[in-house]
């Protein structure tokens, strides 16, 4: 697989996503899943295709890690939020490993139970 690394681009993708709204307070589970796909991946951008729609008021959120999804939640590891399906995820080095969730519009939002997750392993430039 190193031969296959240096010798081409190289891009894994890990989908594992059963996506499970949750209320907490009222322990109610609404479960979607989402298809997300990596569409395009260039020296300087991935694009992405969520699969779905997000709900109405709602999004996509990408973080470095896979915790501490949230509104609130704005530190150093949040890449962005998206209120569409496609989207662009700018690339910083070669080795990346980004995670996604779906948000709705509620306050406080609620976040799919499960992130996807992508990993890319490509030359930036």
């Amino acid at each position: 697989m190193s031969g296959i690394r240096r010798g081409l681009m190289l891009l894994a993708v890990l989908v594992a996503m059963m996506a499970g709204w949750v209320n907490l307070a009222e322990a109610q589970v609404a479960t979607t899943t989402v298809q997300l796909t990596v569409t395009s991946l260039t020296g300087t951008a991935l694009q992405v295709d969520a699969g779905m729609a997000p709900p109405a008021g709602g999004g996509f959120e990408v973080r470095l890690r896979d915790w501490w999804f949230g509104m609130g939640v704005d530190g150093a590891d949040l890449v962005l939020r998206s209120p569409v399906r496609n989207f662009s995820i700018p690339r910083a080095a070669q080795l990346e490993r980004y995670y996604v969730r779906m948000y709705d519009a509620s306050t406080p939002p609620l976040y799919s139970r499960f992130s996807s997750a992508v990993f890319v392993d490509a030359p930036v430039g």
